[in-house]
C-alpha cells in the first residue's frame, strides 16, 4: 500500500498475514508502516518465496522476495531481497530480514557504447544440519560473477572474470538470523 513521499523517495506499508483459506479469516499477521522505499531504484513488486525452510520438528518459515529495479543502459541495477518469516501465535515475526538473493549492476558508456563492466550476484539458501537455539543454521551460498564489456574487432564483446564463490552458515540467536553487512547487499 502507498506511502508517504518525500523528494524522490516513496515510502511503502507492508501487512503480511496469513489466512484461513477456507474463511478468509486472518489467523497472524505483521504490519510495518514504511517497511519498503523506493527512490530512484524502483520498487517492482513482491514475490512469495515457495521454499521449504523447515527450522526445526515443528515450525516451519516462509519467506517473501521484494523485488527492486532501475532501467538505466548506463547504470542498470535490479536485485531481489529475501525475508523470512514464522508464526507464533497470531503474529507474524521477521527471523531472517534484508538478504539479498539476486543482485546485477552495470556501468556503460553513454549513447550505447560498448565499454564498461557489469557483476551479477546469485545466492541459494538451505536448511542446515546444525542448530544453535533450536533453529537450524542456514546455509548462504553465494555465487558471484564480473564481466568486462568492450569494443572487439566484431562489435561489442564480452569477458567473464573468474567467478567468487562464497559459503556463509547463519546461527540463530534466540529471536533472528543475524545477516553480515555484506549479506545485506550495497
Amino acid at each position: 500500500m502507498p506511502g508517504s513521499q518525500t523528494g524522490d523517495v516513496r515510502r511503502y506499508s507492508l501487512d503480511v498475514s496469513l489466512q484461513d483459506i477456507d474463511s478468509g479469516w486472518t489467523l497472524a499477521s505483521n504490519y510495518q508502516d514504511s517497511a519498503l522505499f523506493s527512490d530512484a531504484v524502483a520498487l517492482q513488486g513482491l514475490q512469495i518465496d515457495t521454499g521449504r525452510y523447515r527450522l526445526n520438528k515443528e515450525q516451519r518459515a516462509f519467506g517473501l522476495r521484494v523485488l527492486y529495479h532501475h532501467s538505466s543502459s548506463a547504470i542498470p541495477y535490479e536485485k531481489s531481497v529475501l525475508t523470512l518469516y514464522r508464526r507464533e501465535d497470531k503474529e507474524v515475526l521477521p527471523l531472517l530480514e534484508g538478504l539479498v538473493m539476486d543482485e546485477s549492476n552495470g556501468e556503460f558508456g553513454w549513447g550505447g557504447e560498448c565499454e564498461g563492466r557489469s557483476r551479477t550476484l546469485h545466492r541459494t539458501l538451505e536448511v542446515g544440519s546444525g542448530q544453535r537455539n533450536g533453529y537450524a543454521d542456514l546455509i548462504v551460498r553465494t555465487r558471484e560473477v564480473s564481466t568486462r564489456h568492450f569494443k572487439g574487432r566484431d562489435g561489442c564483446e564480452s569477458r567473464d572474470l573468474p567467478p567468487r564463490n562464497t559459503l556463509a552458515t547463519l546461527h540463530y540467536d534466540g529471536q533472528r538470523y543475524v545477516l553480515s553487512t555484506a549479506l545485506k547487499g550495497q
